[in-house]
């Protein structure tokens, strides 16, 4: 699963699981970059893409497990595991051939 989430550092998102529900959300820190900017004398015109909090919220079944979570170049990338139970999974059973005598039964070549 990946977030496009431009200008956010690692430290302005979070994640969290709650009873199988996924939490992304991400709260800018522009208040601190505003006051550094006006005590410098900086006046913007135009900043691009504006950051303003978010928070976004998924379902996950029972057997999803978050692995892993990247930040790289505005893209947030969540990898899941997907858990299957033993008793759940494909099994192949042998066949077994067996005549009534219990003998086996050998094929001579012509």
């Amino acid at each position: 699963l990946t977030f496009s989430v431009p200008g956010y550092s690692q430290d302005e998102l979070e994640i969290s699981v709650h009873n199988h529900q996924i939490t992304i959300s991400g709260k800018a820190s522009d208040e601190k970059n505003e006051s550094e900017d006006e005590k410098e004398g900086v006046k913007w015109l135009h900043q691009g893409i504006s950051k303003n909090g978010f928070s976004v919220n998924f379902s996950l079944e029972h057997r999803i497990t978050i692995q892993q979570a990247t930040l790289d170049k505005g893209l947030l990338t969540l990898q899941f595991i997907y858990e299957i139970p033993e008793q759940e999974k494909p099994q192949k059973i042998p066949i077994g051939v067996q005549n009534e005598s219990g003998c086996v039964l050998e094929h001579n070549a012509a």
